[in-house]
């Protein structure tokens, strides 16, 4: 479970499910298998294309680090960083650094959904990076300035 997802009562979240965002699981309910629930994914995948406006020439290179694993939801910088590192990465500039004009803030849905992606993960082996890599490939259709 990542974000602010939470399960109550008797249910229960097993296997290779993930629970994020503001989603709930109450009294008896199961998730389980390769399930994905999410809490206000129109939400997040708003936050993660108002994030990608800004940095359509660097989508592809987001879209690449999900597909090689090079995702790490919980690290603004190094090889394998968050969303926002992963754009200073692309853009060959520190997260830190005056230079780069994207703010960082965990608090925003797309940072948090992040989260739940680790290094290692692709969209093969985790529901959140496929879900992400689907949605950064739907904006850069969507934005052929971004192709």
């Amino acid at each position: 479970m990542y974000g602010n997802a939470r399960v109550y009562d008797n249910a229960r979240v097993s296997g290779n499910a993930l629970v994020y965002g503001d989603a709930r699981v109450y009294d008896n309910a199961r998730v389980s298998g390769n399930a994905l629930v999410s809490g206000n994914a129109e939400a997040i995948k708003a936050d993660l294309f108002a994030i990608l406006s800004q940095a359509r020439v660097e989508a592809p290179a987001v879209a690449a680090a999900l597909r090689e694993g090079r995702v790490n939801g919980q690290l603004y910088s190094g090889k394998c960083a968050c969303l926002v590192g992963t754009i200073a990465n692309a853009r060959g500039v520190d997260v830190y650094s005056d230079e780069f004009d994207i703010g960082r803030n965990s608090s925003r849905p797309a940072e948090q959904f992040f989260l739940s992606i680790a290094e290692g993960d692709t969209p093969e082996t985790n529901p959140a990076s496929k879900q992400a890599l689907e949605w950064v490939e739907e904006f850069i259709a969507a934005n052929p300035a971004a192709a």
